[in-house]
């Protein structure tokens, strides 16, 4: 049957040209973090048919035009797509990326046809060719989508009008290149180092800068750490509470988006199964994938015996029904209400609860240079929710003086103090922690504040959010 294309074609280009200004809008510009891996196959089927009708029904220049932007689209999308790969060694990433890629080739093979030739058909292509080499988003590639669609519907009528709507063209992907990338430039400037990468996710904003192969992650502004010293966060997190656990065999882990703990507890035969609740999923699918994070997690989400949850920090706190021997917890500094909530003795309660019979616990206790009474609080509130513990810290060099909270469940305060003073080291791969470090994670010195005069954190008097937001440096 022959299909009328005055009356199939409007539907279809407008379809199309409403989901491709739709997904420029939405899209964040990362490959990474696209929500709907099947909404995207379908409009790439979408996009196949629409080339096959339009090679079939145009006439013979458009089928020319049609024909070379996709095999444009395809060719940039192999260059791409392999490097990609080469770089990031995920073919799911580097796939992604080829098939916007091809979304970018519909667009500007529409724009090329609707000319028929002559010079503002060489200004489209030069024009749509202008993003590709340095500029090239998935926002792009789904706004020429949606403007080669309008152009094709509306550019089939007096020379004015092409002309019109050939200059709002040019206008609207300058604008689309200076909002996608000015912001690149404006955030670059805040760094001495090379501004390599800016991801969004709902909860939070990254910037990853990069200086002599090493690199730096930043969070909401304020560095969380570097793949030059990474270790020297997170050695002292678990190595000495793992060693004083009477049993491993079973790990929670809530929060450590860049999967750095799980690098660590593989360092354990007697781990067998390991829960991990990331605080953000869109950061750990970044992670698995950037080459950057690739330095601190060695893809250790890959370990057979890590189990990944689905659900929030939040859901699994109030469901969960399972016990653990050890937990792990490396959830954001207590500067927020929301965050706070996991330093304070309600929390900690519910730690005890999921926690085996002298089970233990880690946790990252912030700042503790300006922050030191917080890091002593949250030691005592763990404390009195049944625990013995210890505060701990140590200078790690690109995030300054840093504190954490081990603990055990069910032993007494001076026991767990002497077993602590008798540690010795098994023999483990470390790059940081020594017998000599081990020692000094405990030696504070003096303080100028009354030790047992620090309360307790809890959601009624939130000492520790209250202490944060007033000490910390601006």
């Amino acid at each position: 049957m022959k299909i009328k294309t005055s009356k199939f074609f409007p539907v279809l280009l407008w379809t199309l040209a409403g989901i491709g200004f739709w997904k420029s809008l939405l899209n964040e510009g990362s490959y990474y973090f696209h929500q709907n891996f099947i909404e995207e196959i379908f409009v790439i089927l979408l996009c196949t048919a629409l080339a096959g009708l339009l090679y079939r029904f145009s006439n013979s220049f458009a089928k020319t035009a049609w024909a070379a932007g996709l095999l444009l689209g395809a060719g940039l999308a192999t260059s791409h797509g392999l490097l990609g790969f080469l770089s990031t060694h995920s073919l799911y990433a580097s796939t992604y990326y080829l098939l916007m890629l091809l979304v970018f080739g519909a667009g500007f093979g529409l724009l090329s046809s609707v000319f028929h030739g002559g010079k503002l058909s060489v200004f489209c292509i030069v024009l749509s060719l202008v993003p590709v080499p340095l500029l090239f988003t998935s926002r792009i590639a789904w706004f020429t989508l949606g403007l080669g669609c309008i152009a094709f519907l509306i550019l089939k009528r007096k020379d004015k009008k092409k002309i019109a709507l050939t200059v709002f063209a040019g206008l609207s992907f300058i604008l689309l290149m200076i909002k996608q990338k000015g912001e690149y430039f404006l955030e670059q400037e805040k760094y001495s180092d090379r501004l390599a990468e800016i991801i969004k996710t709902k909860k939070h904003r990254l910037e990853i800068t990069e200086w002599r192969k090493h690199f730096w992650i930043h969070a909401d502004g304020q560095i969380l750490w570097s793949t030059k010293d990474d270790w020297m966060f997170y050695e002292p997190m678990i190595h000495p509470i793992a060693q004083l656990a009477p049993k491993r065999e079973k790990v929670l882990v809530l929060g450590n988006n860049s999967g750095a703990v799980l690098r660590e507890l593989r360092k354990y035969a007697d781990v067998e199964d390991v829960l991990w609740v990331p605080e953000d999923p869109q950061w750990v699918e970044f992670a698995k994938h950037s080459q950057a994070l690739r330095k601190t997690h060695q893809d250790s989400w890959k370990w057979g015996a890590v189990r990944q949850s689905p659900n929030s920090v939040n859901y699994f706190l109030a469901n969960n029904r399972e016990t653990f021997d050890w937990i792990i917890v490396d959830l954001p500094d207590p500067e927020t209400e929301e965050a706070n909530r996991y330093y304070t003795k309600r929390f900690y309660n519910k730690c005890r609860q999921w926690l085996n019979e002298k089970g233990v616990l880690a946790t990252q206790a912030g700042n503790a240079y300006w922050a030191q009474e917080c890091l002593f609080s949250i030691s005592r509130t763990i404390k009195e929710c049944g625990f013995a513990s210890l505060p701990l810290h140590s200078q790690v060099l690109s995030i300054g003086e840093w504190g954490w909270v081990i603990a055990q469940k069910n032993v007494a305060q001076p026991e767990f103090e002497k077993r602590y003073s008798k540690l010795r080291l098994q023999p483990i791969k470390t790059r940081w922690l020594t017998q000599e470090s081990l020692r000094m994670l405990r030696s504070f010195g003096k303080t100028s504040f009354e030790k047992d005069s620090i309360p307790a954190n809890t959601l009624e008097r939130p000492f520790v959010l209250e202490k944060y937001r007033a000490d910390k440096p601006v």
